[in-house]
């Protein structure tokens, strides 16, 4: 097994030399809003990393709740990993088809079910691509049924009331990793049955923040600029949040690569937040 000794993002050199090791598998976490109109599972039959399996983000969740993307269950999570031939001891290394964005969320996700060798793809297919790397097409081969033992790391997700309990008691910074307009609540359009703004206290990094123009992960002494900017204080601990799960992902993601372990995700989001009128919320620029 290929031990990535603690690394959290690795390079595509890395990938190419260790391409195909035995318990190495690479892992397409490949989604898109609605919005974009683009359907990332055929876009993986056309190209990928050769040998990557497809993350279905649509599908890995909670289905529990119509919130879009909430942690699976650990047994759902666990069948999935079994027919997709990913095993707990596997070394899985996530990309996705922009760069780093929803392979972080890819990585969340293994990281709360306990997995202990996971990694991001620096820069994700497109690096990959521009660098002239092998591509792939077509079905992919099935890789054989395994086992998956979940160990569910509690601690790093945190419920409703949990986040009312932040709030309250200012026990960690809230880092909402949504776009200005969201987090103002200066929103065109505005849905009448919807609140807008942000929770009391929250600073505001979006996650295209943490991302160079290449479509790398920012790290060292320029991603921690990033977050003095927006008033963060990266030495507190951290509660991470955005509209549905996946940019808070990312930013948590680029925090957590920097060296700050102290990261937990609110997993309902401002979806969630906002549709309960019991809980508090503020608009405009952070306070």
């Amino acid at each position: 097994m290929v031990d990535l000794q603690g690394q959290k993002l690795v390079e595509t050199d890395w990938l190419a030399a260790n391409l195909g090791a035995p318990g190495l598998v690479v892992v397409d976490c490949t989604w898109y809003p609605p919005s974009k109109e683009r359907d990332p599972a055929a876009e993986f039959l056309q190209e990928r990393i050769p040998g990557a399996v497809f993350y279905d983000l649509l599908e890995i969740r909670d289905k529990n709740t119509d919130l879009p993307h909430m942690i699976p269950p650990p047994d759902e999570f666990s069948r999935h990993m079994r027919n997709m031939g990913i095993s707990d001891t596997d070394t899985v290394i996530l990309y996705d088809t922009k760069g780093v964005w929803t392979a972080a969320r890819g990585w969340w996700v293994f990281t709360i079910m306990g997995h202990k060798n996971v990694a991001v793809l620096n820069g994700g297919l497109p690096k990959w691509k521009a660098e002239g790397r092998p591509i792939e097409s077509g079905p992919p081969k099935q890789r054989p049924l395994t086992h998956y033992n979940p160990q569910f790391q509690s601690h790093l997700v945190l419920s409703k009331e949990q986040m009312l309990d932040v709030v309250n008691s200012g026990s960690r910074v809230i880092v909402d990793a949504r776009g200005p307009a969201g987090f103002t609540g200066n929103v065109e359009d505005k849905n009448p049955e919807e609140r807008y703004g942000h929770v009391p206290g929250a600073r505001n990094v979006p996650d295209d923040y943490v991302v160079t123009e290449a479509g790398t992960l920012k790290t060292g002494a320029e991603l921690e600029q990033v977050f003095v900017d927006a008033g963060v204080d990266t030495s507190k601990p951290i509660a991470m949040m955005c509209l549905t799960g996946i940019t808070a992902s990312l930013v948590g993601f680029a925090l957590v690569n920097n060296g700050h372990n102290d990261v937990v995700q609110y997993d309902g989001c401002w979806k969630q937040w906002q549709a309960d009128h019991s809980l508090p919320i503020e608009t405009g620029e952070a306070a």
